[in-house]
């Protein structure tokens, strides 16, 4: 029976090789092909796409072949754009132009480049807008975000994350809009943020599934693995239960990308489900090890060791630097939580060194924390605080990166603007060069035809020689007088152009200045508006709490300025539950501070007063925000207050209570002899009969009186 099953192997391993060769002579054969058609082809148009075509089939395998190939295809539209003027020739050929800068960008960053890809990606950009190429577009923006993502810098990363987001949404770009969820659950993840991170990456997974994108689908079943292996360890820290089953769902997940990513052959999806898998083999290694089981913890080592270096030969394979500066800095903590410092020792030097020629801050600071530990065991506490100082130094930077960056950017501008100005003088005075130069070649030439009349009149006229001698030197006296004149002239005008010069510098300097405060105060109101955001969000019902509470139900909340002045709210106090969704005076900060009060006064009222009344709700709230803003009714006073629609409901009758200041309620139900009755107002109750009704909107529109004076 066992040399059955190892016959059946054998046959399947050998079908696997016969088949990689037979892809592999395929895609020989291609390559060859396309080589003779640039070759042979004399249309430059044809050339590009085969050499593109060209990329396709080589740029994982062989991306410094990639980066020639990309390269020949700029140089030759080039020169397409600068021989050919006809719009449409031109478009076409920019889009090519745009999708090689764009590769570039891409095997640039694979090599860990991250400002030649940023270059390219922002060349690409710029020429697809030229072009209107959305689809191009998009894609620019999200690989600009993902190399500013890498360098730490969120808030670009997700400025550029969503603005790429909104064009695939525009153009109902599936894929896309599937990778830009992905983007920006990463984004959440790596700022602690599990739940949304794992909604994006589950929004991601959908579409990816939905269209049948095998890649995109890996992906995302690496992310959600991530999210379960990051929750799995802060449970087992808080040594909770729940950790069993959350570290087997990141092992399943993980599990299921690796199966993916080799079933379409991506190389690059391997490398992370390789890594992914032996990280997660690590952490339960030392969860087993915290629970005394050093068998079970040494047998999920040697696995974890397994998956590392499966990890490290297809980076080696595919050149991809931040995959192994990453595996490194891994196999090196597993050795140094074995005591192997020796081993430990030589693969944290890998991985700091690898990670500060590419340069990435958070890379560099892993493998500094590992150079750290291991010398602070070693006793050896010089260079200990000396890789410490290179954490904390990455940390900053982490977080400083984006001004810096911005910082840099200024500068570049004031240098332009400064070579412009001075490009532009020099302009100036050569002009003014030239034309002084062209006068004098006109006054000589004047000079030489007196002469010569002069000559042939003393030729026939000897008698009256002295009196043409006279008139000759009065008429040189004169000309020389003008060229003083005009030697006088143009000393003058020099002399005001450099004065030009100096008032242009001076208010150069100036503008740059102002600019620069101007910034400065911007960014200060957008960061404290930014903060005002996240308390205002803070007293929202956006918890889990207050979702349960509600039950189902979906809120659309679209501040127009950050802040909002409108707000909804909602408790439960024993078996009441209310809520509440209010439109305040003003928009931005004045509405969000009108959106605050009315938060605490609606707590105060039902929490600490347990008033569940509805209309009494919004009297007791009405006269609250009367005293607050000191409203006496007076003629000409700020109207400032908000309207509100506030519904109370026992949830154990089913009963509910209705009150509206200026905001009707809506009923959307099917209605069938029914009766609903007591709906009150501060004036009258009525009683409203429906019947014979199927599928009806009702309005009970509320009292026209504002929560405020009126």
């Amino acid at each position: 029976m066992k040399i059955k099953i190892c016959l059946v192997i054998i046959l399947i391993n050998v079908v696997i090789v016969f088949n990689g060769i037979h892809v592999i002579a395929q895609n020989v054969n291609t390559i060859d092909s396309i080589k003779q058609v640039i070759k042979n082809t004399k249309n430059d148009t044809i050339r590009i796409k085969a050499y593109l075509k060209w990329d396709e089939l080589i740029y994982l395998q062989y991306p410094d072949t990639s980066i020639y190939i990309n390269l020949k295809v700029c140089q030759i539209a080039e020169i397409i754009l600068k021989e050919n003027q006809t719009i449409v020739f031109n478009k076409s050929t920019k889009k090519y132009y745009a999708d090689a800068l764009n590769n570039l960008g891409y095997i640039y960053d694979t090599k860990g480049n991250a400002i030649k890809a940023l270059d390219c990606y922002n060349k690409s950009l710029k020429i697809q807008e030229e072009i209107n190429n959305k689809h191009g577009m998009a894609n620019s923006l999200n690989n600009i975000g993902y190399v500013y993502d890498n360098l730490g810098n969120i808030s670009e990363a997700l400025e550029y994350y969503s603005k790429s987001l909104k064009i695939k949404e525009e153009i109902k770009d599936l894929n896309g809009m599937a990778n830009s969820f992905n983007n920006i659950g990463t984004i959440y993840q790596n700022q602690g943020e599990a739940n949304k991170a794992l909604e994006y990456f589950n929004n991601s997974l959908k579409i990816h599934e939905k269209i049948g994108n095998k890649e995109g689908v890996s992906i995302a079943f690496n992310n959600i693995g991530m999210i379960y292996n990051s929750q799995a360890h802060e449970a087992s820290l808080k040594k909770n239960i729940s950790w069993d089953g959350l570290i087997n769902k990141a092992l399943e997940y993980c599990t299921k990308s690796l199966h993916v990513s080799e079933e379409i052959n991506n190389k690059e999806g391997m490398v992370l489900s390789f890594l992914n898998i032996g990280q997660i083999y690590n952490d339960k290694a030392n969860v087993e090890m915290s629970r005394n089981n050093k068998v079970e913890s040494d047998f999920l080592i040697k696995n974890a060791l397994e998956y590392y270096t499966k990890s490290l030969e297809i980076c080696n394979e595919i050149g991809d630097k931040k995959g192994m500066a990453n595996v490194f800095n891994n196999i090196g903590n597993i050795y140094f939580y074995q005591n192997n410092l020796l081993d430990a020792k030589v693969y944290f030097n890998k991985s700091y060194k690898l990670s500060k020629e590419l340069g990435y801050p958070d890379n560099v600071l892993k493998a500094a924390s590992g150079l750290r530990k291991l010398y602070e065991k070693q006793n050896e506490f010089k260079l200990a605080f000396k890789f410490y100082i290179e954490e904390v130094k990455m940390h900053d930077s982490l977080l400083n990166q984006s001004n810096y960056k911005k910082t840099i950017h200024q500068q570049a501008n004031y240098e332009y603007e400064k070579k412009a100005a001075t490009d532009s003088i020099a302009h100036i005075k050569s002009i003014e060069i030239k034309n002084l130069q062209v006068a004098k070649v006109e006054l000589e030439k004047k000079r030489q035809s007196v002469i010569i009349i002069f000559i042939i009149i003393g030729l026939f006229l000897v008698i009256i020689f002295a009196v043409y001698i006279f008139r000759s030197l009065r008429i040189t006296r004169k000309q020389k007088n003008i060229i003083e004149t005009q030697k006088l002239e143009v000393v003058q005008k020099n002399t005001l152009l450099n004065q030009q010069n100096e008032e242009i510098s001076t208010q150069r300097d100036l503008v740059t200045e102002q600019k620069e405060r101007i910034e400065e105060i911007h960014k200060e109101v957008t960061d404290s508006i930014n903060y005002a955001k996240r308390i205002q969000e803070a007293v929202l019902p956006i918890s889990e709490n207050a979702r349960i509470v509600l039950g189902e139900h979906f809120v659309l909340f679209k501040p127009k300025d950050i802040v909002s002045g409108d707000f909804y709210w909602t408790t439960k106090i024993k078996n009441w539950l209310i809520i509440a969704v209010a439109d305040c005076t003003g928009h931005g900060v004045p509405g969000a501070f009108m959106s605050m009060l009315g938060i605490s006064f609606l707590n105060e009222i039902v929490q600490k007063q347990e008033i569940h009344k509805a209309s009494q709700i919004l009297n007791i709230l009405r006269l609250e925000i009367i005293n607050a803003l000191q409203q006496k009714g007076e003629q000409g006073e700020q109207k400032d207050g908000m309207d509100i629609s506030l519904l109370v409901i026992n949830t154990d009758t089913n009963e509910a209570q209705w009150a509206g200041a200026n905001n009707p309620l809506y009923i959307i139900k099917k209605f069938d002899n029914l009766k609903m009755t007591q709906f009150e107002s501060d004036e009258a109750s009525s009683n409203l009969q429906i019947s014979q009704l199927s599928n009806q909107l009702v309005e009970l529109k509320g009292n026209k009186m504002p929560i405020a004076i009126y």
